[in-house]
């Protein structure tokens, strides 16, 4: 398949985690392979980020292209998936985020 990550761009902090993914389509395969969709759908899984510490059991958010697509995911093990993911066919590299919801005190802080 066509999935290109952008590894220099990524983002491995405490707080979040990013991944820059674009979807190139591959065509004329030969041999009897069709042609790739324009239009596919993934499920991403992060592995082993170096700072972002995931714990059994946690609720994470996501976000794909700024919060055109978003959802929760609970980590299993030392796992934890985006389900859903739309890529589009020679689209530019968009982000994928994957963070900690804001508590009550985050969220007070950030309206202070």
């Amino acid at each position: 398949m066509g999935l290109l990550w952008d590894h220099a761009r990524i983002i491995d902090t405490e707080t979040r985690l990013v991944f820059p993914i674009r979807y190139e389509r591959r065509t004329d395969i030969g041999g009897g392979i069709p042609d790739q969709p324009r239009y596919i759908t993934v499920n991403v899984t992060p592995r082993r980020p170096a700072n972002f510490v995931i714990r059994d059991g946690e609720t994470l958010r996501w976000s794909w292209d700024n919060g055109a697509v978003s959802g929760h995911a609970v980590v299993v093990g030392d796992t934890v998936t985006a389900e859903a993911v739309p890529l589009t066919a020679g689209a530019p590299y968009k982000r994928l985020s994957f963070y900690r919801p804001a508590g009550p005190a985050l969220a007070a802080a950030a309206t202070d």
